[in-house]
């Protein structure tokens, strides 16, 4: 199925070589990019753990997109050659609405009949969130209920899908000081003045869906998602009377159709701070 227009570096694929983006080869193009592991103090008295959260950084984002294309292997050889020409090109989705420069990280064909070529390129956005606005969603959603830093997250066109887990969170006792000796039965652990039990640290998972009515909503509300969840400070999460403070860690992408209304399938991940 052709999935839509590309151009890369300003050549038409589709006219120029025959090529074209299998259905969901744009399924990691709306990822937001990982946050960079910050700096935590991890308290054995204490609940969770303490994290540097005054300046969160962003790890590189990679995406995959997965070609096929028809002809002589002379054609191939020039498509590759075009895609490897320069060692940041431009992308631009048409369909989508999605325009991006990344690093050419791999390119890999296989033939799969005579005359018919499936190529995954691999390629990486070193810094996935330069440039990006702000703009405040045009919001018409119904609310959910799960709430984070005072906003549902309806105002980005989210709703829930599967369970949220993270409300009845397994327990993870953390270890006290503790000795222990070969001269000794068992091993002593350290209680201070008290018995207190403390947890680590769990993570909190969100699955959703983001809709939306036109691309450049769809933008707009992924891009005013991706930048609130960079914020300086933590995150409060709130889902029927339960509150949680947490950093985001990732995002993965499972499903991203567009033929009719915008529609992609996500889940995110909170690492739970707990103290509370």
């Amino acid at each position: 199925m052709i999935t839509g227009n590309v151009i890369i570096n300003g050549v038409d694929i589709k006219s120029t070589y025959g090529a074209y983006v299998v259905e969901g080869g744009f399924v990691d193009i709306p990822c937001i990019p990982d946050m960079k592991e910050p700096t935590v103090n991890d308290w054995y008295e204490y609940d969770g753990v303490e994290a540097d959260l005054d300046a969160p950084c962003c790890e590189p984002l990679t995406h995959t997109i997965v070609f096929m294309m028809k002809g002589e292997l002379s054609v191939l050889d020039s498509f590759l050659k075009m895609i490897m020409s320069e060692r940041l090109i431009s992308i631009n989705m048409v369909d989508i609405s999605r325009e991006i420069r990344a690093r050419v990280v791999s390119a890999i064909p296989k033939g799969i009949s005579l005359g018919m070529y499936r190529i995954s390129v691999d390629l990486c956005e070193d810094n996935p969130l330069e440039g990006i606005e702000y703009i405040v969603p045009d919001n018409h959603s119904r609310p959910t209920g799960l709430i984070i830093d005072g906003n549902d997250i309806s105002l980005y066109g989210m709703s829930l899908v599967d369970s949220i887990d993270w409300l009845y969170p397994g327990v993870d006792v953390k270890d006290n000081l503790l000795h222990s000796s070969q001269y000794d039965n068992g091993e002593s652990h350290f209680t201070g003045n008290d018995m207190s039990v403390t947890c680590n640290a769990d993570d909190i998972e969100i699955s959703s869906v983001m809709k939306s009515k036109s691309f450049h909503q769809f933008w707009i509300k992924r891009n005013a998602l991706a930048l609130d969840l960079f914020k300086p400070g933590e995150r409060v999460i709130t889902y029927k009377g339960v509150s949680k403070k947490a950093y985001y860690k990732s995002c993965r992408s499972s499903l991203f159709m567009y033929s009719d209304r915008i529609w992609w399938k996500f889940g995110l991940s909170f690492r739970n701070l707990g103290g509370e």
